[in-house]
């Protein structure tokens, strides 16, 4: 991880997220956060509740510097669409140990269904039992549970019977969802991100989780080049955007040999997506939401994978 990052946040309604987060992410990548409870810090009343803290970083260097401020005229350009929030843009420079305190500082232990996510630096509730407990590192990547996204997949997750399956997850960010899957039963579970980053941050996790060789974390994406010579994975778990998730079917078809359980999906992008999966043999499908995200459970006639998944 860099020693220096540049941070450019903006704090805009709820239902502007998702949007503010996709232009965000069209400049830095994946380091992009949304933050949906946090401190107003200085106190602010002019910041409605509901609203969200939309962050992203960049490394201190030429090239990067570049896309930041590439991200600042897409900012105005999008303030000047009359998105009057977008006018007020903080920039600050922080360090390495600063950023990733910051990251945790709106971190708490998360109960989803019978698990519970807690941060590092965070004490297990009372009377929590151990089997339950999801020790989880999530400064710097995507996947601590305060998500609705990351919620909905963990949920979905423990409706199916993952007892000795094979399990693939793409987009792994922190690795939550690989390791709930192996404390639920999986008997190999493959985790993969194209953030090498992610990937470091998701081994971390998998070893503080004991989970041993039934969690394989690589970096890799859906390509060709990863995808050849592989068998079909039992089940196959994406929380990722709408947009990746439609340039990722035709692998999905190729890598899933059960469910597909997606999640990531905000509710206006429901619609499209379910025609392409209709289009793609993916006919049977379970939606759940969580506030304004869709998490789909996919099955292709013919093709439910083994038996009870």
């Amino acid at each position: 991880m860099r020693d220096s990052w540049r941070q450019i946040q903006v704090t805009v309604p709820a239902a502007l997220a998702e949007d503010v987060r996709l232009l965000m992410q069209r400049r830095a990548g994946r380091a992009v956060a949304v933050e949906e409870e946090f401190a107003k810090d200085p106190p602010d009343e002019s910041v409605p509740t509901g609203s969200c803290r939309v962050t992203a970083w960049f490394p201190e260097s030429g090239r990067s510097q570049a896309a930041a401020s590439a991200l600042l005229s897409d900012l105005r350009m999008a303030a000047g669409l009359d998105v009057p929030s977008l006018r007020a843009v903080r920039q600050t420079v922080t360090g390495r140990r600063e950023w990733r305190a910051r990251e945790r500082r709106y971190q708490r232990p998360i109960e989803v269904g019978s698990l519970v996510l807690v941060p590092i630096d965070a004490e297990v509730p009372a009377g929590t039992a151990p089997e339950s407990v999801l020790r989880i590192d999530a400064a710097g990547a995507f996947g601590s549970g305060l998500h609705p996204s990351t919620r909905g997949a963990l949920r979905t997750l423990q409706g199916l019977d993952l007892t000795g399956r094979t399990v693939l997850d793409v987009g792994t960010g922190t690795g939550v969802l690989a390791i709930a899957a192996a404390r639920l039963g999986a008997a190999a579970v493959t985790a993969i991100d194209l953030d090498r980053e992610a990937v470091a941050l998701a081994r971390r996790n998998a070893r503080r989780n004991r989970c041993g060789p039934s969690v394989r974390v690589e970096p890799g994406d859906l390509g060709p080049g990863w995808t050849e010579g592989r068998d079909a994975f039992d089940v196959v778990v994406a929380n990722i955007t709408a947009d990746a998730h439609q340039r990722l079917l035709g692998a999905y078809s190729v890598v899933a040999a059960g469910p597909l359980l997606l999640s990531g999906i905000y509710r206006p992008r429901i619609a499209g997506l379910s025609e392409s999966l209709d289009a793609a043999g993916w006919t049977r499908r379970e939606t759940a939401l969580d506030e304004e995200w869709a998490t789909m459970l996919c099955r292709r006639p013919g093709r439910s994978g083994p038996e009870g998944v």
